[in-house]
């Protein structure tokens, strides 16, 4: 039987325990030493954080207990509008946030982030913020029941590189015939939320999301299963001349973090929440240093 390793960051010790996903607790994978933020502090921090640690969302902490949780979402709207609104994290954080306790079982909390529009939770610890779980780290946990006996096999993603406006570095795409294991790979090394599904002709079949994978990730262990019974078919894109309003208006109104972008009917590239609020950045600081700007009303 295989072995799950689970390095505890700042403890200095390590579990092993015979791996079956569905048998870990939340303290054996969440993140340890999570990086949060204040309800006082500048919304401007909050979004050089996300930015900087490459993040889709901060807990809101003080004195040591969950004030709420702050989202890409949450202040993509504020970017988008390319405007100055002065304000404090807490009026943008989501203030009710669903949390989960350090023994609380991972299958649990897997199949709660599969059916929630959001990527992450908080655990807690005798109601003191103790670390935080993505579909990232389950992902990075369920996909070793998808691993191959006799070894990893060779990826069949293909890579092709694409730079237009707000699209950061390369695609990475996946087709129907890839294993769940080899799609769960690529999202946990690459820290993706989904992978565009293609023909070889670089036709959009769908998407394969974290979530798509997390539902079947509890009960699924067979190493053949491969991404086509998962994705998703019904695929919202946008050609690659849309406007920036257009990209945030798919982005604010919709729960998917990535937009395919396309070039008649060949995929381009993607763009992310992320990509939109690192073009916005700037901007975003350069207005809020000032002490004479008007306020929407004015």
């Amino acid at each position: 039987m295989s072995t799950w390793t689970a390095q505890q960051a700042g403890k200095g010790f390590t579990l092993d325990v015979d791996f079956d996903p569905n048998r870990l607790t939340a303290k054996d994978v969440m993140q340890y030493g999570v990086i949060d933020i204040g309800p006082k502090e500048p919304v401007a921090k909050a979004m050089s954080l996300l930015m900087e640690r490459n993040i889709s969302g901060l807990p809101v902490v003080e004195d040591g207990r969950l004030a709420g949780i702050l989202s890409d979402k949450d202040i993509l709207q504020l970017a988008c509008a390319e405007r100055y609104l002065p304000g404090h994290v807490e009026d943008y954080m989501t203030a009710t946030a669903y949390t989960f306790d350090v023994d609380d079982r991972i299958s649990d909390i897997c199949r709660y982030l599969a059916e929630r529009p959001f990527r992450r939770v908080p655990i807690l610890h005798e109601e003191r913020l103790a670390g935080m779980i993505t579909r990232r780290d389950l992902v990075n946990v369920y996909k070793e029941a998808f691993r191959p006996p006799d070894g990893v096999p060779a990826s069949r993603a293909a890579v092709g590189l694409v730079a237009e406006q707000l699209m950061q570095g390369g695609l990475l795409t996946v087709q129907t015939e890839t294993t769940v294991y080899e799609a769960m790979c690529l999202l946990a090394d690459h820290h993706l939320t989904g992978l565009p599904v293609v023909d070889e002709g670089m036709q959009l079949a769908g998407i394969v999301t974290e979530t798509d994978l997390l539902r079947h990730a509890v009960t699924g262990r067979s190493a053949e299963t491969v991404v086509e019974p998962f994705m998703t078919r019904a695929v919202v894109s946008v050609d690659r001349g849309a406007s920036i309003e257009e990209v945030c208006q798919h982005l604010i109104e919709n729960v998917f973090h990535h937009l395919p972008v396309m070039e008649g009917n060949r995929l381009f590239g993607v763009i992310t929440r992320s990509d939109v609020l690192r073009r916005r950045m700037p901007l975003f600081r350069l207005r809020g240093s000032s002490r004479h700007l008007p306020r929407p009303s004015e």
